[in-house]
């Protein structure tokens, strides 16, 4: 049997067939710019996040280096003045850091006249804060490692409640034995509400929202603070606790 290919590809079969080839390449076309869209604005997204959590380390690593050199000052001089406290700080550049306060009072009987706190005017004290729960065994830790030690917020505050961070460090004599008492100690109260928004301030707005959580061993903890994304008018509700918390040490 004879079979007339030219009757079988007739005009309108070609035509069909291109049709339905030019629909496929433009699905295929359409998809792929799509994955591709997808992946820029996931590399963009993770830019975004890493930027924001690279000022907030900044700004936790800026208030950790004054605090170590309020400690150097102190274990430098024979004495330190009221005045001579303020100006130190005030010249580190620690009064641009609104919310961050620092301390320092003596080891033995300190008192409201040889206890300073900068800026003046704050609503913390020496007697407030070693008053806090855990204060007296951080600062004996800080005393006993002579490194900085840091307390976490106590669990009865909230992210509305203003989490804050206190950090130590004991003053002792530098040519002084380890396991001699320190001179005193010096401590900084870090106010992540004011840290993170300093923080985010230097970048423009990117649509992120900036959660911070405890990191515990066995996964993350509860939330400490929450910043929304400057793209929204009004404050959101905080998330629940992410599936996984990247830890990072200041």
């Amino acid at each position: 049997m004879k079979v007339d290919y030219r009757r079988l590809f007739r005009p309108h079969t070609t035509v069909v067939l291109s049709a339905a080839l030019g629909i496929a390449f433009s699905i295929g076309g359409c998809l792929e710019v799509r994955r591709a869209e997808t992946e820029s604005a996931r590399t963009k997204a993770r830019s975004v996040s890493a930027d924001r959590v690279g000022m907030i380390h900044r700004e936790a690593n800026e208030a950790l280096a004054r605090l170590r050199a309020l400690r150097a000052f102190y274990q430098s001089s024979e004495t330190v003045t009221p005045d001579e406290f303020e100006r130190f700080l005030s010249e580190s550049g620690a009064g641009t850091s609104p919310g961050i306060v620092f301390l320092w009072w003596p080891a033995q009987a300190p008192t409201r006249r040889n206890s300073f706190v900068f800026p003046a005017g704050s609503s913390w004290s020496a007697d407030s804060l070693r008053a806090r729960s855990g204060v007296r065994e951080a600062i004996r830790q800080a005393a006993r490692s002579g490194e900085l030690v840091a307390l976490p917020p106590s669990s009865t505050e909230t992210p509305s409640a203003a989490a804050q961070i206190f950090v130590f460090a004991a003053v002792r004599d530098p040519s002084a034995r380890p396991d001699t008492d320190p001179q005193g100690y010096v401590a900084a109260v870090l106010p992540l509400d004011k840290m993170v928004e300093r923080a985010i301030g230097y970048l423009a707005p990117g649509g992120i929202d900036v959660t911070i959580a405890e990191a515990l061993p066995s996964g993350p903890g509860r939330i400490l603070h929450f910043h929304p994304s400057r793209h929204f008018l009004q404050s959101l509700p905080p998330p629940r606790p992410p599936s996984s918390v990247k830890k990072s040490s200041w």
